[in-house]
């Protein structure tokens, strides 16, 4: 199936994953059992791999008495993928349990998992964050995994122990993962934990620096950072009825911005303290809250939070409903969601919509956004259009949620024949009785561009690429109500350049090979859209077009530029300094950059630009 972002495939396990402790063991992991933490009576080893659209699994129990279970088995619920949307009631129940310590019996009499339904939304939000890029960031697999974390997190294992008994079963097991996976799943049980953004996972995006945990126990990393308030107690401050949301923003010109982030509740934030961040939070503040003895959080922490976020959350609905009616002084999307129509559909929202989102809002450009899960984006959607779509299903009901537009823009790849077909006729089916008929952009890469020296729009491509078949099939299905975007290499917040050099040449003979390199900023790629829908599509329609930043920049010098520095990408650059010092004493190069015609494959992205009349703006430098 496709349906992320930037031609990212969705998230595939790993392929062994040597899981810990079972969740219905009472073992405690502490310190001093830790050695043998591999090895407890009810440790077991789950074996996933993907064929086709089915997940095979065996399970090998380290038991006195092994239970067999065969590839035609179930999966038990907590040895399920992470990232399965929907989340069974039962693994819901359970992970409650193991998390919370509530009674299997209570939960189900409480119906605690029902008002928990916004936890398991950003539980799997995260999930899925964490396994974006098939799972590669990440040495966890199954809620299992989580659980047997979150239990050495309770009992408060430092997080370097947890981390390097995680190392320890994996070369026991014969397994080979990069190191950080074993941080990065620390780091992610973390936040399904406390529903703070502590550390950074990779490919997530957050408003702000995430809090840093670099070692100790959890319990005690929280409650340094957040110490017991010597402030006013609410005896002694009564707000009246009228200090509420809304008002807040009308009379004090303060905005609210909803968060999943506990630890950013009640910050001010924004370029100039314009806007507060409240959570909504409440039902599973009050989860913790009902069993202290596992709630890590400090003295007083849930009671105050509670006391704020339940009288915010009561009136979230109406201030969201007042803010965002035509009314109301500069309406912006809350919520991504069907309505009569929009100017611009967003199917796929994911790394490019970020930098999207506040050029459309300052357009004054309506707009709506489908992920998989339906979930939010920080910062910008409180939720999405969930939308999945699959080429070989003929069921036309995913795209009666998809509201009329003016412009579709599709991020996610098309490939082969038949998929731009599928996707279009489907869509435009749907909407049959309406009077607009809708625009279509396609996102691909400049990599269907295969010429070793400058090439522009009008050079010949691979048409053996899928992608590129799928596009052609779009622009000769639609034309002039088709583009198709051939971006470059993106870049800009957590996709730093200065990052991939050991991936793209991890030799002096790899580097020795590297010429040019194209890029494009993801403020510079939404700039481009949004020059497309507000005004410019006349000049764009029926056309394939590259998008770069109007620069050929070169490996060398790049490399060159980025090595040494402080910190330990710097470092690791300074080998590669050194190779390029060499390469160049060899290759006769007296100065960086090379002259372009030893550079192979260069980009002409001018037309563009010129038909839109704007500029890129971001570069790297600076």
């Amino acid at each position: 199936m496709v349906g992320r972002d930037d031609s990212l495939q969705g998230p595939i396990m790993n392929p062994v994953h040597p899981t810990l402790l079972s969740a219905s063991s009472q073992s405690s992991w502490r310190c001093g059992a830790i050695s043998s933490f591999f090895h407890q009576k009810l440790a077991f080893q789950t074996v996933l791999y993907s064929s086709d659209k089915s997940h095979q699994i065996t399970h090998h129990l380290l038991t006195n008495s092994p239970v067999e279970l065969t590839v035609n088995e179930p999966c038990l619920p907590l040895d399920r993928p992470l990232h399965v949307d929907p989340i069974s009631d039962q693994t819901k129940a359970r992970l409650v349990s193991a998390f919370w310590g509530l009674a299997q019996g209570d939960i189900e009499k409480s119906k605690v998992t029902e008002s928990l339904k916004p936890y398991f939304e950003y539980y799997l939000k995260q999930a899925n964050i964490a396994l974006h890029e098939r799972g590669r960031h990440v040495f966890v697999a199954s809620h299992n995994d989580i659980i047997e974390i979150v239990q050495a997190l309770k009992d408060d294992v430092p997080k370097d122990q947890i981390i390097s008994h995680l190392v320890a079963g994996s070369n026991d097991a014969g397994t080979d993962h990069d190191s950080e996976s074993f941080a990065n799943s620390v780091d992610l049980a973390v936040r399904l934990l406390t529903m703070m953004e502590i550390e950074n996972v990779p490919n997530s995006y957050i408003s702000r620096r995430p809090l840093e945990w670099k070692g100790g126990s959890l319990r005690t990393f929280l409650c340094t950072e957040f110490p017991a308030s010597g402030g006013l107690t609410r005896e002694h401050v009564k707000l009246e009825r009228l200090f509420q949301a809304y008002n807040l923003e009308r009379i004090a010109g303060i905005k609210i911005r909803w968060t999943n982030n506990l630890a950013d509740h009640l910050r001010m934030i924004g370029d100039d303290d314009e806007e507060v961040a409240i959570s909504g939070c409440a039902s599973y503040l009050d989860t913790v809250r009902a069993r202290q003895a596992h709630n890590l959080f400090p003295p007083g922490f849930i009671d105050e939070t509670l006391h704020s976020d339940k009288h915010q959350e009561s009136e979230k609905a109406d201030f969201i409903s007042t803010m965002t009616s035509p009314t109301a002084r500069n309406p912006a999307p809350i919520s991504s969601s069907p309505s009569k129509h929009v100017d611009l559909l967003i199917l796929g929202a994911g790394w490019t919509s970020t930098f999207l989102f506040p050029l459309l809002k300052s357009h004054n450009l309506t707009f709506a956004a489908t992920t998989r899960t339906g979930h939010g984006i920080p910062s910008h959607l409180d939720s999405t259009i969930p939308f999945t779509f699959d080429p070989d299903i003929e069921d036309l009901e995913p795209y009666r949620r998809l509201p009329l537009a003016s412009h579709i823009l599709v991020t996610f790849p098309l490939k082969g024949q038949g998929q731009s077909t599928r996707l279009v006729e489907s869509y435009d089916r749907v909407h049959a009785q309406d009077k607009i008929t809708s625009n279509w952009i396609q996102l691909g890469s400049t990599g269907i561009w295969k010429g070793s020296s400058w090439q522009d729009r009008h050079s010949p491509i691979d048409l053996s690429n899928p992608r590129a078949i799928a596009e052609e099939e779009l622009l000769a299905l639609l034309g002039k109500r088709a583009c198709v975007l051939n971006l470059a290499g993106l870049w800009g917040g957590e996709r730093q350049p200065r990052n991939w050099v050991s991936r793209v040449a991890k030799t002096k003979e790899e580097v020795r090979a590297k010429g040019a390199v194209h890029l494009v900023h993801g403020e510079d790629v939404a700039s481009g859209v949004v020059g497309c829908v507000d005004g410019g599509w006349e000049g764009v329609s029926g056309e394939r077009w590259i998008v770069d930043d109007l620069r050929g920049w070169e490996w060398w010098d790049l490399i060159l530029g980025w090595c040494g520095g402080d910190d330990k990408i710097g470092e690791e650059k300074l080998e590669y300094g050194k190779w390029v010092l060499e390469l160049m004493e060899e290759e006769g190069v007296k100065a960086l950059p090379r002259d372009r015609e030893k550079l192979g494959r260069l980009l002409d992205g001018r037309e563009f630009w010129v038909k839109l009349g704007i500029v890129p703006v971001k570069s790297l430098l600076g």
